[in-house]
């Protein structure tokens, strides 16, 4: 019997933690209302009277001895239900007791009956063992409300809202998620029979307790990347000073300028903390953080996300922020027994807009600031490190070290490129323009490196060849790139690749299978290039959420950034149109959120 249907997922964790919030705290606020409602002592003489009275009662032998025996811990939804309904005072709610309330309706009954419907619902979809995360955020808040208003009306604490902020993200192990999904599946006792199922359940929980603190493929080719990255890291101030405060600190932010080696820094120290045990999760998104803090292989006191631009890279992105103030509650919990580091550039973290909880929780170390900056020592150090067979002259390193922006960048592509050390000193005081004009270079001599480089940009800097057939979309895209660039229409994927691997270590960066742009500056310069070159394709092909981030309107900005694409008035009916397409599809944010609508121009075309 195949066991993929039966494997914990984060569906299955979802559905785990509903079950969890139903038998837990759900059921125990009831408990709670019964008690307020008629106290244990008096519980016997009320169902002896309700039965002399009634002589056909919905209570069950079985029923009668629990609620004789007075303990409200054992009673479950059924009786707590049947208790609650006919021998308390609860007035019925609009539609009545047995039936579906109104969503309006805030009354103590109507979210009794709603406990009672959550019950019954989850007998038949709990046969499906999995719940997309859509559908568990629409229950979990259904949920926490009901909690909320049942408390409102005992008077307490928030005891039970607490407890569903822990239940949504503590961890939950494969061993938790069966028995809460057995349990859910129990009616009056009788158990679903999952006998067939049992062997390849034992198989599971043995596969999961071995591999669960392992570590992925795709894991172990990201840092087989960073330690290749961090063959030459020097340890700086600005380095001592985020490693002694991460010690001491759960969340620590490392901010700066684009190229000063923030990433570098974060990457240095979870390989450290890599080595002495810890398990490292590198996190793309603040949901990664919350699904690393539910996995059976989170560890307390022994786990250590790395993020790098948590909100945004070229410039705030609003999107993200808002992810961080949909999690504050949950990332609170996260950070009592885990550690957060992260790089952040200096203008986005100073955005009046961040979330003002992530300030106040984090400890932001500013490595451009004058305290942790560079000093020229350093620079010395660094510039030797990856220069140390090219026999500069004093006077060139004089002059090499006087430069401030993006150093440590500069020193490694420098050291890695043959067309750059030719341009000696000059390539650090004018980077951006020596990077322009290679990539322009590729366009006019070396159209299979270009039309590598633009297949990265349309692919949104994650690019496997591999996947560039097998969907009509991408195919579409790949034959148009290589049309666009000069080549023959036939060009195989594998030349492709062969041009990204000859721009390794430079221009682009391999982990797994998948191509990045070896950095945000090379990125932002070979995109400026492409985008100004072929803004008709940018339009088309380009990733919504780039054409958000990195291309406006000529009026858009009082300020102009320098790489950012402006359009002229000629494309604007295009952009209204690849707006409007993408306004049906799953990135309706992305649409929402991009500054070309509040052009009146791009509004009018549209319309």
């Amino acid at each position: 019997m195949s066991l993929s249907k039966y494997e914990s997922t984060t569906g299955t964790t979802h559905l785990a933690r509903i079950a969890r919030a139903i038998l837990g705290p759900c059921m125990d606020v009831l408990r709670d209302v019964l008690a307020k409602e008629i106290s244990p002592p008096d519980l016997k003489k009320k169902v002896k009277t309700y039965i002399l009275e009634n002589r056909t009662p919905s209570i069950s032998e079985q029923q009668k001895r629990i609620a004789y025996g007075k303990d409200y811990s054992v009673f479950d939804v059924t009786l707590l239900y049947f208790l609650l309904r006919n021998m308390c005072s609860i007035p019925p709610h609009k539609n009545t007791w047995g039936k579906k309330p109104e969503p309006t309706d805030k009354s103590v009954s109507a979210n009794i009956e709603r406990i009672r419907i959550l019950r019954n619902e989850w007998y038949g979809h709990a046969t499906d063992f999995s719940l997309s995360q859509q559908d568990f955020e629409r229950k979990w808040n259904h949920i926490s409300q009901i909690v909320k208003e049942l408390e409102g009306y005992l008077g307490t604490t928030t005891k039970y809202q607490d407890t569903l902020i822990e239940l949504k993200t503590c961890c939950m192990d494969p061993v938790s998620i069966q028995h809460y999904i057995d349990t859910l599946k129990t009616v009056e006792g009788l158990q679903t029979d999952f006998t067939n199922l049992q062997e390849d359940v034992e198989e599971i929980k043995k596969s999961i307790k071995i591999s669960s603190t392992k570590e992925s493929q795709i894991e172990k080719d990201i840092f087989d990347q960073w330690q290749q990255e961090d063959s030459c890291f020097i340890s700086t101030k600005a380095f001592e000073e985020v490693e002694k405060i991460i010690g001491s600190k759960n969340l620590v932010i490392v901010a700066g300028h684009s190229g000063s080696g923030k990433s570098a820094i974060i990457q240095h120290i979870a390989l450290k903390y890599r080595e002495q045990g810890w398990t490292i999760k590198r996190v793309k998104k603040v949901e990664d953080i919350m699904d690393e803090y539910s996995s059976s292989r989170f560890r307390k006191d022994k786990t250590i996300c790395v993020f790098n631009d948590p909100l945004g890279k070229e410039s705030f992105d609003e999107i993200l922020n808002s992810s961080w103030q949909t999690y504050e509650e949950e990332l609170k919990l996260y950070l009592r027994t885990a550690k957060l580091v992260m790089s952040c550039r200096n203008h986005i973290i100073s955005d009046n807009r961040l979330t003002p909880y992530l300030v106040n929780l984090s400890h932001i170390i500013n490595i451009n600031d004058n305290k942790h900056k560079l000093s020229v020592n350093e620079k010395r150090q660094i510039l030797k490190q990856y220069t140390s067979d090219m026999n500069l002259s004093d006077k060139e390193c004089d002059k090499i070290v006087e430069v401030e922006s993006y150093f440590p960048l500069l020193c490694k592509l420098y050291s890695s490129n043959e067309e750059y050390k030719n341009k000696g000193v000059g390539f650090f005081t004018e980077p951006k323009t020596r990077l322009k004009e290679e990539v322009e270079g590729f366009r006019n001599k070396d159209k299979s490196k270009y039309c590598a480089l633009a297949l990265l940009v349309l692919f949104n800097d994650d690019l496997c060849v591999n996947d560039l057939f097998g969907k009509k979309d991408t195919e579409c895209k790949f034959k148009h790139t290589l049309k666009l660039c000069g080549l023959p229409e036939n060009t195989p994927p594998s030349a492709i690749e062969d041009n990204l691997n000859a721009l390794k270590d430079c221009f682009v960066k391999k982990v797994g299978d998948t191509h990045h742009f070896y950095h945000d500056l090379v990125m932002e310069v070979t995109t400026l290039v492409f985008g100004n070159n072929y803004p008709k394709e940018t339009i088309m092909y380009a990733d919504i959420s780039f054409l958000r981030r990195r291309v406006k309107l000529r009026d858009c900005d009082e300020h102009e950034d320098p790489f950012t694409i402006y359009l002229s008035d000629g494309y604007i009916e295009q952009l209204g149109e690849r707006l409007f397409t993408e306004l049906f599809g799953e990135r309706l944010l992305d649409v929402v959120l991009n500054p070309c609508l509040r052009n009146d121009k791009t509004m009018l075309k549209n319309l």
